[in-house]
């Protein structure tokens, strides 16, 4: 089950060596162990500190699905590159979302042909960046949302035309 953790050094402790955690490394260094109760030992003293590290917040311990969850619910906004998101043994660039679909949960006008509107899950702020002749959607509606090139995102909304759109909370 070990495999399918991710470790994530917390920023109160040092970074990990590269190549992966030292918490995981020692669990991995006790499969080596040819001697039954010394592999025992090991295993019991590497499970206690990862463990430990857990429970003091100085790591986070989380699996592919908990990293498919963050990624849907941060779809938007531009962050970082950061190992747990793209690139790692948990998921690649490939796996980020490139597009949403989600329900409506508030739609409001703001100026000049510019609309703002919320998602029901993720819970998500969205608006156009382009003035659009939508007409106001009905609660519950269905929303799609498409990343598009440099950044930019589309959104269509109860089957209206797409619109510009960018992530605001």
């Amino acid at each position: 089950m070990i495999g399918f953790l991710l470790l994530a050094a917390s920023a109160a402790t040092p970074a990990a060596a590269p190549g992966g955690s030292d918490l995981v490394k020692a669990v991995q260094a006790c499969q080596s162990v040819p001697e039954d109760s010394a592999r025992l030992a090991c295993y019991d003293k590497a499970a206690t500190a990862l463990v430990t590290a857990n429970n003091q917040g100085d790591i986070a311990i989380v699996d592919k699905n908990q990293v498919r969850q963050a990624r849907r619910s941060l779809f938007g906004f531009s962050l970082p590159r950061m190992p747990f998101f793209s690139g790692s043994k948990m998921g690649s660039a490939d796996e980020e979302p490139k597009r949403l679909e989600s329900t409506l949960a508030s739609f409001r006008p703001i100026a000049n042909g510019f609309f703002g509107f919320t998602l029901t899950e993720p819970q998500s702020t969205w608006e156009t960046t382009e003035g659009s002749s939508l007409y106001e959607p009905k609660i519950g509606s269905k929303v799609t949302i498409e990343r598009g090139s440099f950044g930019s995102y589309y959104a269509e909304i109860g089957g209206q035309q797409w619109v510009h759109v960018r992530r605001v909370h």
